[in-house]
C-alpha cells in the first residue's frame, strides 16, 4: 500500500519509528506549508490499527491517505 502522511515536524521521528517497525519503505519526505509529508510503501498487514496508532503518536494532528500500489511476495 502507498501511504501519504502529513504531520507536524515535532512528530516526524515518532511516526518514522512506527513505520519502521511495520516493514515500511520510506520513499520521500517533503514539505507542504508547515507540515512534513511522508510518502511510504507498507504491507497491508502492517496497517492494521494504523489509524489509531497515528492518532496517538501525533495527538490527533496527522492526516493520511493510502492506496493500493502493487502485489509483492513477502
Amino acid at each position: 500500500m502507498k501511504l501519504e502522511i502529513a504531520i507536524e515536524e515535532q512528530y516526524l521521528h515518532a511516526v518514522l519509528g512506527d513505520l519502521a517497525q511495520h516493514r515500511s519503505n520510506i520513499i520521500e519526505i517533503t514539505h507542504r506549508d508547515d507540515l512534513k509529508v511522508v510518502l511510504a510503501e507498507t504491507p497491508l498487514s502492517g496497517l492494521r490499527g494504523f489509524s489509531k496508532r497515528i492518532r496517538i503518536l501525533t495527538s490527533g494532528t496527522a492526516t493520511f491517505s493510502m492506496e493500493f500500489s502493487r502485489y509483492r511476495l513477502m
